[in-house]
């Protein structure tokens, strides 16, 4: 409803007022500048309670427009300005703090993976390693079946002295 209001004040500003004129007419104008100054910056500092910067901005420029020179709108422009370097230099901080943090995730997955491989790695040692004392020891049943007991104490030994299991 008041931007109709004000759009109104506008439309009836040119159409009543296509140019300045002077005496009577030209007090008209500036009262209806003023009038719409005033609403601006009245909206304006409701946007800067509630920190929504860039309305009050772009409403503290249209004062300005009307009204240059303006005390007032000239005070919370840098007032708005402040909250709003204030309020990049907190994004660009957080967004820091994500970038470390996506920096540590991703440090945690390497090592997850890193984990992962050695794992792997110990495993295939493992199965490796259990393929030569599986060979090992069935050698050593071999030469014990066929009667050469000094080879299969020695593959045996070794079975012991690989896995110390058998």
């Amino acid at each position: 409803m008041r931007k109709i209001i004000i759009y109104f004040l506008i439309s009836a500003a040119s159409l009543v007022l296509p140019a300045k004129e002077t005496g009577a007419e030209e007090d008209k104008y500036a009262q209806v500048m003023r009038e719409m100054a005033k609403i601006h910056y009245t909206r304006a500092r409701s946007y800067y309670r509630n920190a929504e910067y860039i309305k009050a901005k772009i409403e503290l420029r249209e004062v300005l427009r009307l009204a240059p020179g303006h005390q007032g709108a000239l005070w919370y422009l840098d007032c708005v300005e402040r909250a709003l370097d204030s309020q990049k230099e907190a994004c660009g901080s957080r967004q820091a703090k994500l970038a470390k943090l996506e920096r540590e995730d991703r440090l945690s997955e390497v090592q997850v993976a890193l984990s992962a491989a050695q794992e792997i790695e110990v495993d295939e040692r493992d199965a490796e390693r259990d393929e030569i004392i599986n060979e090992l020891y069935r050698k050593g049943k071999d030469y014990f079946s066929r009667g050469l007991y000094a080879k299969a104490i020695a593959c045996f030994e070794k079975v012991i002295k690989l896995a110390g299991k058998y």
